[in-house]
């Protein structure tokens, strides 16, 4: 964000330059409150809360595998009809035949 204010701000845009300086200041100083609440030296509780809430989710995370592997590198027959879109009704049909008359 400080790059796009002094781009800004070189570019004669100062009213925009001074919003993105104060908004990258304010994030980057967010960005330490959350770094020293991670090491237990902040006092915030909602960035606390936030960190043990954090903490919680990512005890039981278990990281995702496959089950599926395929043997020789090859597909199992009819795994790429399944992906297709189911075909259209007759009505679909219909109305999309009668809809290109007027395309």
């Amino acid at each position: 964000m400080f790059e796009s204010a002094d781009t800004a701000k070189a570019e004669g845009r100062e009213e925009e330059a001074r919003l993105l300086t104060d908004l990258a200041i304010a994030r980057r100083e967010r960005a330490e409150e959350f770094e020293r609440a991670a090491r237990g030296e902040g006092s915030d509780p909602i960035v606390t809360e936030i960190l043990d809430w954090q903490k919680e989710l990512s005890e039981g995370y278990i990281p995702y595998t496959s089950t599926y592997t395929p043997t020789d590198g090859e597909l199992p027959a009819g795994w790429f009809e399944e992906l297709q879109p189911p075909r259209r009704g007759p009505i679909a049909r219909a109305v999309a035949w009668i809809g290109g008359w007027f395309a």
